[in-house]
């Protein structure tokens, strides 16, 4: 079919087309960034009501263009499989100065901000197929554009580096990235998909359950989480109450102790995001905004603690004063505004884009999908952590949500839900020790019409029943070279069992619901345990086993007898471990195989699960053993021609006439 050439409404730049597909939908000028819908040249009079597809557009062109619905502010997937029914098109006349201002605020208000078309570095290659320019500066404004998202992108980066690895505290989630590195779930056969539209027809109606319609009935909504204050589509929303997370001495204060990095980059980030400190903020919420098909901007809506002068605020704006819609502040990078009070403001970036849906959106909450809006409705704004996210963005994104040595975590994340899921929330309330509260979480998933709720939370069961056997898999791969990060990835298997068992499974109209409630130890716990493990992972030669060679060239310059082996300094820092896993730490530690001889340890009352807790550095072996064998009437027996050494009862000993090896008591 020969390509089709269109003029900008705005300057008059001339688009191609490759065919005849692609009119009816949205595209922008790489010009003068005018967005507009394309219309072909002939017969720009003609009436036209409705389009039928008969097949999805190209990927080249889908990623750069969006469809308009008439009377729906959900984005239509243009990758998708399934027939393009009912797509109204709107005329826009090719001179600017023709367009009526009612016509101009019918498309305004039409126009689903979603997916704004502007591309990322990486698709202005496809991009070229689909517009190509008859004017001599396009090789220049293609490069400037390439320059400007390469270093948006590596911004982004810094930004966002936190949001996989938080997304798998609570439910040990991250467990399942770790076994599943890169291989993404197979899409379902499209006969399901095809037989799910008629089977679920009452599901097509209007978004998802409610609390009280099966899931979440047993809990009291709180207020939820609005979009007011935010520009139009977001596609991730993320929750936080700083101030109660930054109080000194709270549950808050020593979780994010236990994020390590992850907790200074959150305090970093909101700093510079929120113009406040985060003691100072009662509630953030960042809402993530699809800039191309890959990148985000990122506005945020700010609630602080205390009123605050409007002067301090302008000042920290910067930026011209427009009064329409509302009055805000845009300068070149972000656009602010004051809320109804003193308390409230917000910024987006790219105002030139969301300013004035933001200003929009102080009365009226802002549009967002149709699955994202859903779980909104269902959120709690009390909740220390909350985030609502669209699935197929973050699948989209996630080249650009999480630095490089988190994409495979992310990816792995994303398809633990699978491409039967529609958009997740995931929100967290941490427990108090002094109140007598518990640590919360719950997820909230939206199935997509593909499959029903009931057969979606069998699926997500077996999925999370597998977490903790791949969590020990991987725990064996690792190698902590510190003692108490050895012992706390040693422990995360038993913690994400503890998860996976007391994971209460609901569904509801369109939802499944996964709900745990853990004593207030466990939020920290699993915090670290997730952080510590999932860094093992990125270190190099993770599974290798590369210090095989180094263990060999130690034991190598051991001493050739045990007794001289158990002279060795050793440090340790037992907090009720096990005795069996500290004689296998003080075995690796001076090169010696210590057994136990669990019959002859019977006789005297003790087992191998003795608890064992004290500290002792740079010590004997003989010493430390002392320390664990003496007060149980335990002894220990060498046999240097076996190269081994055995714990066992003084009775036991006596009998079989073994000789024991005389151990010393720590110095006062």
């Amino acid at each position: 079919m020969p390509a089709i050439e269109i003029a900008c409404p705005n300057c008059g730049r001339k688009l191609k087309l490759p065919d005849s597909s692609l009119l009816g939908r949205k595209g922008r000028c790489s010009k003068c960034r005018h967005g507009f819908i394309m219309q072909a040249p002939a017969s720009p009079q003609a009436d036209v009501t409705a389009i039928h597809f008969a097949e999805a557009p190209s990927p080249s062109a889908a990623g750069n263009m969006q469809f308009e619905s008439e009377g729906a502010d959900e984005n239509i997937d243009a990758d998708s499989d399934k027939t393009l029914m009912g797509i109204s098109v709107r005329f826009v006349p090719e001179a600017p100065a023709a367009r009526a201002p009612a016509q101009a605020a019918t498309l305004s208000a039409a126009a689903s901000p979603a997916l704004p078309p502007l591309p990322s570095a990486s698709d202005i290659a496809s991009l070229s197929e689909v517009l190509v320019e008859s004017s001599s500066d396009s090789d220049e404004d293609n490069l400037l554009r390439v320059r400007q998202m390469r270093k948006k992108s590596k911004r982004q980066r810094m930004i966002f580096g936190g949001v996989a690895a938080a997304l798998a505290l609570a439910l040990g989630l991250g467990a399942y990235s770790f076994s599943k590195p890169s291989n993404k779930i197979a899409k379902k056969g499209g006969s399901r998909a095809t037989k799910a539209q008629a089977a679920e027809d009452e599901d097509s109606v209007a978004g998802a359950g409610h609390p009280g319609d099966g899931a979440g009935a047993d809990e009291k909504p709180g207020e939820q989480i609005t979009l007011n204050l935010v520009p139009n589509g977001a596609r991730i929303i993320i929750h936080l109450r700083p101030a109660e997370l930054w109080q000194a001495g709270s549950a808050g204060e020593e979780f994010r102790a236990c994020l390590g990095p992850l907790g200074v980059w959150m305090e970093k980030t909101i700093q510079e995001q929120c113009l406040l400190a985060p003691s100072e903020i009662e509630e953030a919420t960042f809402a993530l905004i699809p800039a191309s098909r890959e990148a985000f901007d990122v506005a945020v809506c700010v609630r602080s603690r205390a009123d605050l002068k409007r002067s301090d605020l302008i000042t920290k704006f910067g930026g011209e004063l427009v009064d329409t819609p509302k009055p805000h502040y845009k300068g070149d990078e972000r656009a602010w505004i004051i809320g109804n009070g003193n308390r409230t403001f917000a910024g987006t970036p790219n105002p030139k884009e969301n300013a004035e849906s933001l200003a929009e959106s102080v009365d009226t909450p802002s549009t967002t999908a149709d699955g994202v809006q859903a779980l909104l409705s269902m959120t709690d704004r009390k909740r220390h952590f909350t985030l609502v996210c669209d699935l197929d963005s973050v699948r989209l994104g996630s080249k650009t949500l999480v630095p490089d040595n988190a994409q495979k975590f992310l990816e792995a994340i994303v398809d633990f839900f699978g491409d039967d899921v529609d958009s997740v929330c995931w929100s967290v309330q941490l427990g108090d020790a002094e109140g007598g509260n518990n640590f919360k979480s719950q997820v909230l998933v939206r199935n997509k019409l593909s499959r029903k709720p009931a057969n979606l939370q069998a699926d997500l069961k077996k999925k999370l029943a597998k977490v903790p056997s791949e969590v020990f898999e991987i725990a064996q791969l690792t190698h902590p070279k510190k003692l108490g990060e050895k012992k706390i990835v040693g422990r995360y298997p038993i913690m994400t069992k503890m998860v996976q068992e007391l994971t209460r499974f609901d569904t509801g109209h369109r939802l499944v619901s996964m709900k745990v409630e853990l004593p207030e130890r466990a939020g920290p716990n699993l915090a670290l345990g997730t952080l510590l493990t999932w860094n093992q992972t990125t270190l190099p030669g993770f599974g290798s086993a590369p210090a095989a060679p180094a263990v060999a060239a130690a034991k190598s310059n051991l001493p050739d007898k045990v007794a001289d082996r158990l002279k060795k300094k050793i440090t340790v820092d037992f907090r009720r471990e096990f005795m069996y896993k500290a004689m296998e730490f003080i075995s690796d530690e001076i090169g010696v195989t210590i057994k136990l001889d669990g019959p002859g340890m019977k006789e005297v009352g003790i087992t191998q699960n003795e608890y064992q807790t004290f500290a002792l550095e740079d010590a004997p072996a003989t010493v430390v053993l002392q320390k664990i064998l003496g007060p149980k009437n335990l002894i220990l027996v060498v046999d240097e021609q076996a190269k081994t050494a055995t714990v066992t009862s003084i009775p036991m000993a006596e009998r079989k006439k073994l000789t024991p090896f005389p151990l010393e008591p720590a110095s006062k």
